[in-house]
């Protein structure tokens, strides 16, 4: 037993050194800046005898906190996208989410199917921008139609990045 604790120690610090770099990636808000963003969906089915299906998506979330609309462009998206690069308008002093109404459908680039995408967006001044990763049900039994109701079962903060650098 004794010969397992320097081991599970070491595995703890590590995480933690992994979480804290996540943190700084991640602030909890950039403001007027290109930034690249992850976007994604899955379909995964956590339990094999009665295969229940949980969703995985990322979501991005920009709040204006001026007093005047302000455009979130897309500049470009990996290959992948089921839509095209759009904008999205935030009214004054208003939050926008792209799981919100039309918001995913103006900004485009999301993902078609299981895909893993980065969008460059342009964030204007005065609107902070944060990103996460959200699981959402309700399980349902594999060929089952689905549910009207949909639940968000938590999410974890996902980085918004200003630069990016080249491999090697």
């Amino acid at each position: 037993m004794n010969g397992r604790r320097p081991v599970i120690r070491a595995i703890c610090v590590r995480f933690l050194a992994l979480a804290g770099g996540w943190v700084s990636l991640a602030p909890s808000h950039l403001d007027g800046a290109e930034v690249f963003v992850l976007r994604f969906r899955t379909d995964r089915s956590y339990s094999e005898p009665s295969c229940k299906v949980v969703n995985w998506r990322d979501e991005l979330i920009f709040h204006n906190g001026t007093g005047v609309e302000k455009t979130i462009v897309n500049l470009e998206t990996t290959a992948g996208a089921f839509r095209p690069p759009g904008r999205l308008v935030v009214p004054p002093v208003r939050t926008a989410s792209t799981l919100a109404g039309n918001a995913l459908r103006d900004l485009g680039g999301d993902p078609f199917g299981a895909a893993l995408l980065v969008n460059r967006l342009d964030i204007p001044e005065g609107v902070v921008v944060a990103s996460r990763a959200d699981v959402f049900g309700p399980p349902v039994a594999c060929g089952a139609p689905p549910t009207s109701t949909i639940y968000s079962f938590g999410h974890l903060p996902l980085p918004v990045i200003r630069s990016l650098a080249a491999p090697n």
